[in-house]
């Protein structure tokens, strides 16, 4: 065959695509060589002073490298990170290459980890549990707690299984166990039952599930006694006590202070504040409604000779009105500011109100309870209207109300 230039110019086009590629393959490896060399070569200061030798320090690199989870959003991951799992994982007993195991199962996270290790489970168990969901109670209780749990006879799914029905108190848990009940028994009565109550509660008739649900509200056997003794039927107890507590809640919420600290007392306003108005003559649902009525939250809440007041002379009380106008003889919740008082005592004056369009005018009489600036309360429409002459010298018009009920005052 003969051998043209042509040929000639292939074959070294050939050469030198191939001698680019060796050299772009070495830089390559070159540069990997050189992001380890710039870890290793500081074994007498930062890797030495937290304690590792040379060998185990490449160890631990060359374990780190590798896992996408530890890096940076750039990609890269400096000495200080790579010292700091290292020294962790190695403070619970993981060699490199135990951990790398745990890094090729899955396992990234270190809490999780060391964790899993502490209380005695292997990488194919925590596969399993894994698998099967059940590693949820690692984020919620400690290794101490853990390990406490699991002495009482537990295992991790039944710790899981456990916390997933609410039971997130580990001291909680062990009460329960100590008294002998099962998992079922104790998914069965709920968290907010109290295990030593279990006995009153049966005596009551109360299944479980209705234990359950009584519980969440706050009631416990010995207050339900109580309501008894007062004579409420047991199937109102929870009508009476659920509106006034959730009140109470709001309320709280309202303060920023919690009332589970002073739940006794709390539990013993509701009572007698029921009693109240079962006196007065006021079912759950009636006392629901008066209570609620008006800024019933600023107000502290109507009380029942309020709501008898309030009955006799509006019968029913009303959101603030589209319009202020055709109102008469019909009784509405108002929140507003007085901008000219009428009268040197106070008693009536023209309101600016901030629904349902702001600065709405409207005249008030009748403001006979102590009242401040701004108001809020009942007024009744009086089907006519006030009259004044403004700065500008025009007439101007506005609905007339009455006072019905103030119950919040600030000056």
């Amino acid at each position: 065959m003969r051998i043209t230039n042509k040929h000639i110019k292939s074959r070294k086009f050939r050469i030198m695509r191939f001698t680019r590629l060796v050299t772009l393959l070495y830089g390559i490896f070159l540069l990997g060589c050189t992001s380890t060399l710039l870890v290793l070569t500081d074994m007498d200061g930062k890797w030495s002073e937290a304690g590792f030798t040379y060998k185990e320090a490449k160890e631990w690199n060359n374990v780190l490298e590798f896992i996408p989870e530890f890096k940076n959003y750039d990609g890269t991951m400096n000495q200080k990170d790579r010292i700091r799992i290292a020294e962790k994982l190695r403070e619970y007993g993981f060699s490199p290459e135990e951990a790398n195991l745990w890094f090729q199962n899955g396992f990234k996270n270190i809490d999780e980890i060391v964790k899993l290790k502490t209380i005695g489970v292997n990488i194919e168990e925590a596969k399993r549990l894994k698998g099967m969901g059940f590693l949820e109670s690692l984020n919620f209780f400690s290794i101490e707690e853990i390990t406490q749990l699991k002495s009482l006879g537990l295992s991790i799914e039944d710790i899981d299984k456990l916390i997933k029905n609410n039971f997130r108190n580990p001291e909680l848990v062990a009460k329960w166990k100590t008294r002998g009940f099962s998992i079922d028994e104790m998914i069965r009565w709920g968290p907010k039952v109290e295990p030593e109550d279990i006995k009153e509660w049966k005596k009551l008739g109360f299944t479980p599930k209705k234990a359950r649900e009584w519980s969440i509200e706050g009631l416990t056997p010995g207050e339900i006694v109580k309501w008894q003794k007062k004579g409420f039927k047991l199937d109102t107890i929870i009508k009476w006590y659920s509106n006034f507590r959730r009140w109470y809640d709001n309320l709280s919420e309202l303060l920023g202070h919690s009332i589970e600290e002073d739940i006794k007392e709390v539990n013993k306003a509701i009572l007698e504040e029921a009693i109240s108005w079962r006196d007065k003559g006021f079912s759950y649902e009636e006392a629901k409604k008066w209570k609620n009525c008006g800024c019933a939250l600023l107000c502290g809440g109507c009380s029942p000779n309020v709501a008898l007041r309030l009955k006799k002379e509006c019968g029913e009380v009303y959101p603030p009105p589209k319009t202020l106008y055709e109102t008469q003889g019909e009784c509405y919740e108002f929140s507003g500011s007085a901008l000219q008082w009428i009268d040197e005592k106070e008693t009536s004056g023209l309101f600016v109100v901030g629904y349902p369009a702001a600065f709405r005018l409207l005249y008030i009489d009748s403001l006979t309870d102590p009242h401040g600036a701004t108001i809020y309360g009942i007024i009744k429409g009086m089907g006519d209207s006030f009259s004044y002459i403004a700065v500008s010298g025009a007439v101007t018009v506005v609905p007339h109300f009455r006072a019905i009920f103030i119950c919040h005052r600030n000056d």
